[in-house]
């Protein structure tokens, strides 16, 4: 990326006695101003990343380099970077604006420079009411708006988020999220977001980085990854998915058509695709129960369970033995469970996934 303002390249992590580096090559370029998160399952090493960003933890081999300065050698607190970690991390003994102050103060910042900024980065985070407030008084939600000002305060190149929300209800990281995507685009700062949250990671990001066993599977857009994954790793991790292995036995037009067993033959377009086996991905709101027109795939099953969640309905459809997720927009009393419905979706619903 030519105008790459934070650049991972080739980083590596390995530990003693371990039978796999914990981040293996990592290769991120982040432009100035982007977001991006990092996401993968407990292990795949987003947050040891994160943690070499910071200068917290020492990489065994490869370089980071800031606005074109490497910094992989430089220690944590001549890094200029802001950190938000899960847990707050705030001073127990000092108010909400001596915590807010408190990275000025260390930087020998003039008192009425760091007045000035700390009252700034309050009213950034809407909380400029509770600046003579002891943390022990604030909710969790405030607690984090707090740690977040405290990083902003310092001005930093980079923004490193540790997954911030995980210790909130499922509401406040939702109006929290958005917070934090208001605050990171206002002021346009470089930010790396580290979550296992796949609805933060598609709602918050400019770009997503998949990661897996310490390795980069997937950097994209979060519209690109959800529809076009790389391979059957990101498919299945990145939102819920159908996906069917099956044998090809024609190709019409662009139109792959691909045998099933116990499902029959699936058409789905893939005009560049020469295979002889292909994994066919369906996303589950792109299967329509009872649809009102003929459609490429149309199929018959059973219902083995219909969960209602408010705005849409999720149904698990039993087709011959194989499993069939589907979710639509709810219109009265969800599905019997063993009722008997046709379902389907067009060849541009679907998608091959590379092999």
């Amino acid at each position: 990326m030519e105008d790459a303002y934070l650049v991972l390249n080739k980083l590596t992590k390995t530990y003693p006695n371990q039978p796999r580096p914990a981040v293996h090559e990592v290769e991120i370029d982040v432009a100035r101003g982007e977001f991006i998160s990092l996401l993968g399952p407990s292990g795949c090493g987003k947050t040891t990343t994160l943690r070499m960003i910071a200068g917290l933890i020492t990489p065994t081999s490869g370089r980071i380099s800031v606005d074109g300065t490497d910094i992989t050698s430089r220690p944590v607190h001549k890094r200029d970077m802001g950190l938000v970690f899960q847990s707050y991390a705030l001073f127990p003994h000092m108010s909400v604006g001596q915590n807010v102050e408190f990275g000025l103060e260390m930087r020998r910042i003039a008192r009425g420079e760091r007045r000035r900024r700390v009252a700034e980065a309050l009213d950034m985070v809407h909380l400029s009411h509770l600046a003579n407030r002891r943390v022990s008084q604030l909710s969790g939600g405030q607690a984090q708006r707090i740690a977040l000002a405290r990083a902003l305060v310092i001005e930093p190149t980079v923004l490193l988020l540790d997954e911030p929300l995980s210790n909130l209800d499922a509401k406040l990281r939702e109006e929290l999220r958005v917070e934090i995507r208001r605050i990171q685009q206002e002021i346009g700062i470089t930010t790396v977001f580290v979550t296992h949250d796949q609805d933060e990671a598609l709602a918050m990001s400019d770009r997503l980085v998949v990661m897996s066993e310490g390795r980069v599977e997937q950097v994209g857009e979060p519209w690109a990854i959800y529809e076009t994954p790389k391979n059957r790793f990101v498919a299945d991790f990145i939102g819920r998915t159908n996906m069917f292995d099956g044998q090809v036995v024609g190709r019409d037009d662009g139109v792959l058509r691909v045998e099933i067993a116990g499902v029959g033959t699936l058409s789905v377009r893939a005009p560049e695709a020469d295979l002889a086996t292909a994994t066919v991905m369906v996303r589950p709101h792109r299967v329509r129960i009872e649809p009102a027109q003929q459609m490429a795939n149309e199929l018959k099953g059973r219902v083995v369970q219909s969960s209602y969640l408010g705005d849409v309905e999720s149904v698990v459809i039993d087709v011959n033995g194989t499993r069939v997720l589907a979710e639509r927009a709810h219109s009265g009393r969800p599905l019997a469970a063993g009722a008997t419905v046709g379902l389907g979706w067009g060849d541009a619903d679907a998608y091959v996934i590379p092999q």
